[in-house]
């Protein structure tokens, strides 16, 4: 093909705009990289901490940082890291850092708190009986996990601008409730540990599967602290198992931890935590709430609050199926509900359902995609309660 001058030169800026966009893009990459290996951390250890414990604390705190960073493009500003084995040194610096009773904080430790982070501060208990075992057998694994737990903690309060709570232990914080405070914060955590290399995130998940299986209680009943310390030792596996959830449903395409920090980084702009939720998840709490019910009783083990979420719930009942010359699936009944799945032969094909009402579904595709032969086929609505309809033939 001939080449003019003037489609030369025109190929030419084209080429040049190009190489200019990819170094750009090169020089962003590593300002990033810069920015989170920048973190201004200062340290301060009690006598009594050991030199081989300090340089066990930083590194998890380095490694927690970079990775941490890398998965959601927040760089703490500024973070103070300070570990003490005495009691009462401990709870004298935490209180003298966060402007809180001694008393409170002596409370706090004596409790079996071994880590415990807030606006700009984490501050490890040496002398916890759990956290001085790490520290004495080098587990890595677990002080890097709780490490990113906690430094998770401290960005969120930079992005709520230190307002995450902001509410008694009896009401749902500023930031959202506590099972998503917390439940991102072990996500987090679980993510700093695969990415070290110490353990998988699938192996630390069915973990948490195993222990949330154990408790009553139902994720609404723990937007609070109260309820969940009444959750018991499975509160917060649950909140983890909630929050992985989260993230699958709302298909983050870097990371899974970044629509979390959009929601927040909203709330900090001035947006109410359920006005953030219902944008950044696309649906309501009270919508998810029935969706993790649905999800825990599909993917767990037998719940012992399986009856509490499912007894008494109305059957759905198909009274016709119809397939129209507009490749729409018409199903109609009653007792759907909110969020229900529709069946196509045993397969599940909500990614066709298009419209949804307690009274009436409609599913719209190809009659192949959605599985309907020639003949007799099956349909079978199921609840968000997990309760099924008969099989409707059309």
């Amino acid at each position: 093909m001939r080449v003019t001058g003037n489609v030369f030169a025109k190929c030419m800026k084209i080429y040049c705009l190009t190489i200019l966009s990819l170094l750009l893009f090169s020089a962003a990459i590593r300002a990033q990289s810069v920015s989170c290996a920048s973190l201004v951390t200062n340290y301060r250890f009690g006598d009594e901490v050991p030199e081989s414990h300090r340089q066990l604390i930083r590194a998890a705190i380095a490694n927690a940082a970079t990775i941490i960073c890398r998965q959601t493009g927040v760089s703490v500003e500024k973070l103070t890291v300070q570990a003490y084995a005495d009691l009462e040194s401990i709870s004298q610096a935490y209180a003298e850092f966060f402007s809180t009773p001694v008393s409170e904080a002596r409370s706090m430790w004596l409790a079996g708190n071994s880590v415990v982070s807030g606006p700009k501060a984490i501050f490890y208990y040496t002398g916890n009986q759990w956290l001085a075992g790490v520290l004495k057998a080098a587990d890595s694994k677990a002080l890097i996990e709780v490490s990113g737990h906690e430094f998770f903690h401290v960005a969120q309060w930079q992005l709520m601008n230190g307002k995450l709570i902001g509410k008694p232990d009896s009401e749902t914080p500023v930031g959202g409730p506590r099972w998503l405070i917390e439940g991102t914060a072990m996500v987090a955590g679980a993510i700093a540990g695969d990415s070290a290399g110490l353990r998988t995130y699938s192996d630390r998940k069915e973990e948490h599967k195993a222990r949330a299986v154990t408790t009553k209680a139902e994720l609404k009943t723990i937007e609070n602290w109260a309820g969940l310390a009444a959750a018991g030792k499975a509160g917060y596996p649950l909140s983890f198992m909630a929050c992985d959830f989260l993230a699958q449903v709302s298909r983050s395409p870097a990371s899974p931890l970044q629509a979390f920090v959009t929601f927040w980084r909203d709330i900090g702009k001035g947006k109410t935590w359920e006005a953030a939720f219902a944008a950044v998840f696309s649906q309501d709490v009270a919508t998810f709430y029935q969706r993790f019910v649905a999800y825990q009783l599909h993917h767990f083990l037998p719940l012992p609050a399986v009856c509490s979420m499912t007894c008494g719930a109305q059957a759905p009942v198909i009274i016709a199926a119809t397939f129209d010359r507009n490749r729409t699936l018409m199903i109609a009944g009653k007792h759907f509900g909110v969020a229900p799945q529709v069946l196509i032969n045993d397969v599940k094909r909500n990614e066709y359902l298009v419209s949804a009402s307690s009274t009436l579904l409609q599913v719209q595709a190809k009659a192949q995609k959605l599985g309907l032969k020639p003949g007799i086929n099956s349909i079978q609505v199921i609840t968000v309660h997990g309760v099924a309809s008969f099989s409707a033939e059309r």
